[in-house]
């Protein structure tokens, strides 16, 4: 999509949708295609992930949009991965989750061997 500014940030703005093939019918397709799409902005300066946005829909009208936000932010360094250290998710723009990380372990328990087909 490009590049944009979100909460002051200049980010990159990715748009992913899943196609199903097959359907001819231009209303099915049309509605498919808007329930398999989600947008992915990516820190301009680090190409972070700082927001997740998607629709989520009732069970009963799959016509209704219910917007989903999840944002990324203060990432630190852990063993050479940067992970994020603020992660809150919106319902309808409103905070639903607001998560604080204070440490991070990345592969701390599991070895290589855990992996081996035995």
């Amino acid at each position: 999509m490009g590049q944009e500014t979100l909460d002051g940030a200049t980010v990159q703005h990715l748009r992913a949708t899943r196609t199903v093939p097959g359907k001819s019918d231009p209303a099915t397709a049309a509605l498919l295609l808007d329930l398999a799409t989600f947008d992915l902005y990516l820190d301009a300066g680090t190409f972070l992930p700082a927001e997740l946005a998607f629709n989520t829909h009732p069970s009963s009208n799959a016509l209704q949009h219910v917007p989903i936000a999840i944002q990324l932010s203060g990432y630190q360094r852990e063993s050479g991965i940067m992970a994020p250290m603020h992660v809150q998710k919106f319902l309808q723009r409103s905070l639903l989750i607001d998560i604080s990380v204070t440490s991070v372990a990345i592969n701390s328990g599991l070895s290589p061997a855990d992996f081996q087909i035995q």
